[in-house]
């Protein structure tokens, strides 16, 4: 930046509130003389628009994790634009002040006829840029400001707010001049607050965020729709609010316009601009376990207006009256909808805010791409449960369904699991939805279990023994993921299963005798239970048994069937189109097949690619670590637990701020980190042989009942949660060891491309099993136990 004279630089010393800068070196304007001309500046209240409350209805004072300390009134900096008085032109270079003491300050201009255009609060010498030789005050007005963080808006340390003010004056050559500048706010203000009924009072509100802030200001005013199109927006971290207290945000105007034809305060949302700006609260509904988006669009009014205009304060309280839901209340996304039988619910297939592990999900589903754009929705498969569907038949298009605005409409069946798909115009799989139907209302967050786990660092486990305290987990679900039940000796207690790092479902043994050994499928009726065991029958959108492929089939003929992996369909891409394919790892797929023998399954000469199903072929496996919002094992900054110069350990599991859009579990819900099974043993490691080291109870622990009853918080004390032994696919496609192995993945990936899992057996239980190469590889298909967000 160019420096100002000696001469000038000594005047300005000797002013008593502000200092100033000229823009740098880009544009010279002729020499001329100056005026000294003292601002006298004020600041303009905001109005307040929208619902009609009382003040006295906000608590005070008003509570925001950022905007603490702002002053509205504050006016710490300004640059002054003075232009000739058609605004064509400038007449001098544009100047910064940094104001230091009251608002009267004194600045230089030109002598004569002018229009002055003044921005308050920018923080920012470089501003302004460019050549203004040419430039008018029209020009100026239409460009921005860029605010990409709510800290950015709140005018970071100096918590100020932009403001701008335009007049005409004449400046009088050789004469005092003072000008009074009125500055009104270039940003909105919204005050927030939420209320329960006592009918309400069933419902939790665990995060406030509010959608579709622009991520720029502009500097002038302008009479149209803004911003228009597509446009950025600003990140503001969401908020756990408190009932009835006041919660302030400054926003970029968002004015969307109005519609007409709203029949009802709950009408509006069914008409909003899909750029409008919303308040969205996640509430939990403690009457049936559900996540749920109440959504909210402030205005001038409740019906019509989503316009949120500069200089203006909206006052929204949102009023829970009930658990009864209407068309301003959607399912909080996910993969995954918990319901009751017979209850409906609406959700936007376009809105995912995770983003674990650095996965977007506009770039899979995206309206604006034809290929990505989702043009209708219906049943993939569905079971039957009691005889009952999950869904039910679908033909004409009314449990299942997309409306006008994009929304998803599934009402349930009876108790049991489905999967819908979304797909684009050309037919194809854009994104597929698991449907969990259970009477028992498994996310209710009473049915859920605390753990608490063990202390540990880069050398120790500080287990039973070592007397340090445990530390606190989070809740582990009531029963695994697509369970019907958490009972001793149900089949209808396994769940289902995922390959590590896909978000989509497969089916488990639930059907004929348990069997601890490998297990075939077959139409045939002829196959006695005492031959066989069978995998859970599985139909389409209108009921229709769907045949499951088998080795003797051909693996690739029917819905659900198996593909070896390879570049093409080894990809994230391949396995969203493809929900029901299971991508195996092996040199020969053995798809609901008997092999030969359990060793040639766990031989690792058989497998490809490491036996992992996402297409690695030189050994890097970073974004393959993150597939579930962790990271790869080993990065800086990890605590790494190494015994026997082993490296065994690492905190590198999704945090409850990362999930992935990946992951399989319900909304407020994710899956466990790779230390929540340490607890299970008395020191940590893993034990095999004595059960005396395992922390069950021995009682209601066997593979006679096909399952484990674990203590969660305490040595053999305290609660206890239900983990059944359900077996697992491996990596080549076949089923194994239903009732005589349970393997329960983690998020975190484990060294050289496997993953972490519990691995329970009727003679071991490893907290974390990294040498059964057969069933921690990647496309090994296990069970799920999802934890809460929170603790």
């Amino acid at each position: 930046m160019k420096f100002l004279t000696f001469l000038i630089y000594i005047f300005i010393l000797l002013l008593p509130c502000c200092t100033r800068e000229d823009l740098g070196g880009r544009v010279e304007f002729e020499d001329g003389a100056y005026e000294d001309v003292v601002l006298n500046m004020e600041s303009l209240p905001m109005v307040t628009v929208g619902e009609n409350v009382k003040e006295d209805d906000f608590s005070e004072p008003a509570h925001s994790r950022t905007a603490v300390g702002v002053d509205e009134n504050c006016i710490s900096n300004i640059w002054v634009f003075q232009y000739t008085s058609d605004g064509k032109s400038l007449m001098g270079a544009p100047k910064y002040y940094t104001v230091t003491g009251d608002k009267s300050v004194s600045v230089q201009l030109r002598a004569g006829n002018s229009r002055l255009f003044f921005i308050a609060n920018t923080n920012n010498l470089k501003l302004v840029g460019g050549d203004f030789r040419h430039g008018t005050l029209d020009e100026l007005k239409s460009r921005t400001v860029s605010l990409p963080t709510e800290e950015k808006v709140y005018g970071e340390d100096n918590k100020n707010l932009l403001k701008s003010a335009e007049l005409s004056t004449d400046i009088v050559a050789g004469k005092p001049n003072s000008i009074n500048i009125s500055f009104k706010h270039m940003l909105a203000k919204l005050v927030f607050r939420f209320t329960r009924a006592e009918a309400a009072k069933d419902l939790t509100v665990s995060s406030m965020t509010i959608n579709n802030v622009p991520s720029i200001a502009r500097i002038g005013e302008y009479s149209g729709n803004y911003p228009s199109g597509s446009f950025e927006t600003s990140t503001y971290n969401p908020i756990v609010p408190k009932e009835g207290e006041s919660y302030i945000f400054y926003i970029p105007e968002n004015r969307q316009g109005t519609v007409s034809g709203v029949s009802g305060e709950s009408d509006k949302n069914n008409r909003a601009p899909d750029k409008a700006l919303s308040i969205r609260l996640s509430v939990e509904s403690a009457a049936d376990g559900g996540q749920y988006a109440y959504t909210v669009y402030p205005g001038e009014n409740v019906t019509t207006d989503f316009n949120i205009k500069r200089g203006r304060q909206y006052k929204v309280t949102v009023n829970l009256k009930s658990t009864s839901t209407d068309e301003r209340v959607l399912a909080d996304p996910a993969n995954c909808f918990v319901m009751k039988p017979g209850a409906s619910i609406v959700f936007d297939p376009y809105d995912r805010p995770e983003d674990g592990g650095g996965f977007e999900y506009k770039d899979y589903v995206n309206k604006s791409v034809p290929a990505k754009k989702i043009e209708r929705v219906d049943i993939l498969w569905q079971t039957k449960y009691n005889g009952t569907l999950a869904i039910g038949n679908n033909s004409t298009g009314k449990l299942v369904y997309k409306d006008e605005k994009n929304r998803v409409h599934v009402k349930a069946g009876g108790d049991g699991n489905a999967v819908i798909a979304g797909y684009n115009s050309s037919g194809e799989i854009v994104w597929s939805w698991h449907i969990w139907v259970n009477k028992n209302m498994p996310a209710k967050l009473e049915n859920a279990v605390l753990y608490n786990t063990y202390q540990w660092d880069e050398n120790n486990i500080y287990g039973r023994d070592s007397g340090r305290p445990r530390v606190k987990g989070y809740p582990f679900m009531s029963c695994n993921l697509g369970a019907m039940d958490s009972k001793q000796n149900s089949k209808s207690s396994m769940g289902l299963l995922y390959q590590w790092g896909r978000k989509d479902p497969f089916l488990q043994a639930g059907a004929g005798k348990w069997e601890n050994r490998f297990l075939n499928y077959s139409n045939d009726s002829s196959l006695s239970d005492d031959q066989y065991g069978k995998i859970v029958e599985v139909f389409d959108r209108e009921g229709n048994f769907i045949k499951i492929s088998s080795t003797e089939d051909g693996y690739g003929k029917e819905l659900f069937n198996a593909v070896q992996t390879s570049a093409e369909n080894g990809t994230v891409e391949y396995a969203i189109k493809h929900p029901t394919t299971f991508i195996a790892a092996s040199r020969e797929i053995g798809m609901f097949g008997l092999p030969a023998s359990e060793k040639v399954s766990g031989d690792v000469g058989n497998y490809i690619n490491n036996g992992g199903w996402y297409w690695v072929p030189d050994g890097n496996y970073a974004l393959s670590d993150r597939l579930w919002g962790g990271s790869p094992f080993g990065e800086d900054g990890q605590k790494i637990l190494t015994i026997n110069k082993k490296e065994i350990l690492a905190d590198n599991g999704a945090k409850p701020g990362n999930k992935s859009i990946f992951d399989p579990c319900p909304a407020g819900w994710m899956l466990p980190a790779s230390d929540a099974w340490l607890g299970f043993t008395s020191d940590g490691l893993n034990k095999k042989g004595d059960t005396s080291f395992m922390n069950i109870d021995p009682e209601n622990s066997s593979s006679a009942i096909h399952s484990f009853t674990i203590y969660m918080q305490d040595w053999r004390s305290g609660p206890t949660s239900f983990f059944p032994i359900q077996g697992f696919r491996l990596a080549d496609g076949s089923i194994a060891r239903a009732s005589g192995c349970g393997a329960y993945f983690t998020s975190a990936s484990s060294p050289g491309g496997a993953s972490y899992i519990l691995h329970i057996h009727s003679g071991f239980l490893y907290p974390y099993d990294l040498d059964s190469y057969a069933y921690n590889r990647r496309a090994v298909a296990a069970s799920i136990r999802c934890v809460r967000m929170t603790k």
